[in-house]
């Protein structure tokens, strides 16, 4: 009688792990759409270009900033449509004084402002607008690279949809130890993730690394007393989501990629994870929290099959069988994320992701609940 029970016992908990299995495919894979909204008319990519502004908020660069002026020099779109701002966040090294050089030699027009009393990426993000004079206001990060097709695909891709908000592909680069090759996966994946809920109308993430918007609709949305110093990107796709639904689209264009290092050491890319992950606990948009709920209950799922699987009433097959079918949905993903990953073999090393990947998820939730986070030397 027991051995039934027993028997039963795993019959149902092998139900509901794979029923939890599908939801979690259907969200993050499939991204389910909302009701269908009304087309919208488009432009016509030989419109003019409009002007634009390029706002790069920095602290403590100089030794990205020289590399990313070099390839803005080398952009291709008319000089006097675009406008190069540059705001120094109270840098403590020689940044501010490379920059000054550095835009000497851009051909288009440009600007290097100081903050004075407000401290932060979105404080600097805020004041570039505010000084900006294009329509269209694009912003990347200094730690980027940008091709020299980069700002004209994003630019005819934002007219010819009649966009409100612009997101773009980054793409990691770097060394492909198992760090290194850890972040790059996981950078292809959530790429991927981003394009797929904007393209279902259910935006979820952003990256100011790769982000275009209208000046007059961040003058007129944006909170900028949000509780949180950071988020600058995701906070407004959240805002001009609501305001303006079906009005966010994607980049996926290669000539849109932008290209970043990974973090150098497992220390940095923590602290990166946890400064990330501090900002969820502000985040109302439905969508991004049940998102955030599946991947945690999938997380979880695994961790308490692998924990149960050394006790009889779970034993190790129905672990076994659930982590093999999470990992078919990792490489499946992975394969049409594979756009984003600019390494090669990184194939091998996604068993030793999806096995690491639930550890280090919820062990990051915990610790951005229990420390404060910081970036560039300050706390945020």
């Amino acid at each position: 009688m027991d051995k039934n029970v027993s028997v039963k016992q795993k019959e149902v908990l092998s139900i509901l792990s794979f029923y939890l299995l599908e939801v979690f495919y259907l969200l993050c894979l499939h991204a389910i759409p909302k009701k269908k909204t009304k087309s919208l008319k488009t432009n016509q990519a030989s419109d003019p270009l409009e002007n634009c502004s390029l706002i790069i908020p920095f602290r403590n660069e100089s030794k990205h900033l020289g590399r990313l002026l070099e390839s803005i020099g080398q952009l291709d779109f008319p000089n006097d449509q675009l406008e190069i701002i540059l705001v120094d966040d109270h840098s403590l090294d020689s940044g501010p004084q490379i920059a000054k050089k550095k835009l000497e030699d851009i051909p288009f027009s440009t600007r290097l402002l100081q903050l004075d009393q407000n401290k932060g990426k979105k404080a600097a993000l805020a004041e570039g607008i505010k000084m900006a004079k294009g329509k269209l206001i694009i912003t990347t990060d200094a730690d980027c690279v940008l091709p020299p097709t980069w700002l004209k695909s994003m630019v005819e891709e934002f007219q010819r949809t009649n966009s409100v908000m612009l997101c773009g592909p980054v793409l990691l680069e770097g060394p492909n130890d198992l760090i290194g090759s850890f972040q790059k996966i996981e950078q292809a994946i959530l790429m991927k993730l981003t394009e797929l809920y904007i393209r279902a109308n259910r935006p979820i993430m952003a990256n100011a690394a790769n982000m275009m918007f209208r000046k007059e609709a961040f003058q007129k949305e944006y909170l900028n007393e949000q509780s949180s110093a950071s988020g600058d990107d995701i906070f407004l796709l959240h805002i001009l989501k609501q305001v303006y639904p079906g009005r966010i689209h994607f980049n996926s264009s290669v000539e849109a990629i932008v290209r970043t290092n990974c973090e150098s050491s497992l220390s940095t890319f923590l602290s990166q994870r946890i400064r990330w992950a501090s900002k969820a606990k502000y985040y109302k948009d439905s969508d991004t929290l049940t998102v955030g709920f599946a991947f945690s209950m999938m997380n979880i799922a695994t961790l308490f099959l692998f924990v149960g699987s050394f006790v009889p009433l779970i034993g190790w097959s129905l672990f076994v069988q659930f982590f093999l079918l999470k990992l078919i949905f990792d490489l499946s993903l992975l394969f049409r994320a594979r756009a984003y990953l600019n390494a090669k073999n990184q194939w091998l090393n996604v068993p030793i992701y999806a096995i690491v990947y639930p550890i280090y998820s919820i062990g990051i939730a915990l610790l951005s609940l229990l420390y404060k986070p910081r970036w560039k030397g300050r706390s945020i």
